[in-house]
């Protein structure tokens, strides 16, 4: 398996480094993981991502690419770390 970073590739590693760089965003995030598991938290998380998408208006080939690299996210993988991580703080 090609992991990276930790994480279990590129496209995981990088939309967890943006998401996290966003303070707004972060802070949304963090009032959804009081009421969520890790799976409603991953759909959430992937929701939010193809909503963004819908509405960049994107040329086709753009859309496919950006498509394409989406359904490469862990999303499981970066919900389950960041409910732990709230559950770690919030004990």
């Amino acid at each position: 398996m090609n992991t990276y970073n930790g994480y279990t590739n590129y496209e995981t590693w990088m939309y967890n480094l943006h998401m996290t760089n966003e303070g707004d965003v972060m802070r949304d995030y963090f009032e959804q993981l009081s009421t969520m598991d890790t799976h409603e938290f991953a759909e959430y998380l992937r929701n939010e991502m193809e909503e963004s998408m819908d509405e960049m208006n994107l040329a086709p080939i753009f859309f496919d690419l950006l498509n394409t690299s989406i359904s490469e996210i862990n999303f499981y993988e970066i919900a389950e770390m960041h409910i732990n991580e709230y559950n770690n703080e919030n004990d």
